[in-house]
């Protein structure tokens, strides 16, 4: 990988504020607010263009955001601030002017492409965006700028159009805790490994079709997310995982599968060893 050096800027001098975000020799700009500051900030020369942005509306172990663009950010941004619910927003402009509508209608329709299959976020749009007939060059101006614009997403915070980072175990990683790691316990099976972003779980079945109730609130609630948007689906009188789910850390794991408190660090194994034990033989060598 290559090195790159970003900057953010806070405006307000704190990161309750607005934030300006870029890069060395790039065009845009990406431009982060929250909505208790839009008001104060929505005259800023950034968002006088065209632009596309992401509406941050929840946060926890599924971000839920809203993709869309506009040739004028600041009135799109001025009906939402009015007419939706959110908690932030993160614009994508271009400081000299360069990108015009067609450009950001396409820059819309890669996101919302990337969010659908990165799977890590609930993306709220009604429906998919059409992209524009581009010419081979100004195609490539719009993917370039979001070539560019990605990391500064990540680098904010907002992860939805980022695949899961080893989202394959590798038998060829020197850290045993990265590999192919097991859950077999009170019916449930599961499949997963620790990923730099938490631990994800590739397969599970056998799941309780409802959880007891210990299972602290926050998980009650995402079990519940997964299920109204088909992620945890039914078989027979249990739950199966339909798709590789990315949970903050394996006990979060283990204790959305079984429906009950758990320690993942000894429900989760090679097969010989518990990840509690895998963890501590690396730390000592």
């Amino acid at each position: 990988m290559t090195p790159a050096a970003f900057t953010i800027f806070w405006v307000d001098g704190t990161a309750d504020g607005l934030w300006l975000a870029d890069k060395a020799g790039w065009v845009g700009v990406a431009v982060v607010c929250p909505r208790t500051a839009w008001t104060q900030h929505k005259h800023r020369a950034e968002f006088d263009g065209a632009g596309v942005y992401v509406l941050d509306s929840g946060s926890g172990d599924q971000e839920e955001i809203y993709i869309g663009e506009a040739d004028v950010l600041r009135a799109r941004l001025d009906n939402h601030y009015v007419n939706k619910e959110w908690i932030r927003v993160v614009a994508l402009t271009a400081r000299d002017g360069s990108l015009n509508k067609a450009h950001v209608k396409h820059l819309e329709s890669r996101l919302l492409a990337l969010a659908a299959s990165a799977h890590r976020a609930t993306v709220l749009n009604g429906h998919p965006s059409r992209p524009p007939q581009l010419s081979e060059v100004e195609l490539f101006k719009a993917d370039n700028f979001l070539g560019e614009a990605l990391p500064l997403l990540r680098l904010v915070g907002v992860n939805a159009f980022s695949a899961i980072s080893g989202s394959q175990p590798s038998p060829d990683l020197e850290s045993a805790v990265t590999q192919a790691l097991t859950l077999e316990s009170a019916g449930v099976r599961a499949s997963g490994h620790v990923v730099p972003e938490g631990f994800l779980v590739t397969e599970a079945g056998g799941l309780p079709a409802a959880p007891k109730p210990t299972l602290p609130a926050r998980q009650v609630s995402l079990r519940l997310a997964l299920i109204q948007e088909g992620k945890l689906q039914p078989d027979g009188d249990r739950l199966k995982l339909a798709e590789p789910t990315l949970f903050s850390s394996p006990s979060a794991a283990a204790s959305l599968l079984h429906g009950w408190p758990s320690n993942g660090l000894a429900e989760w194994t090679d097969g010989t060893h518990t990840l509690k034990e895998l963890q501590e033989k690396e730390a000592a060598s």
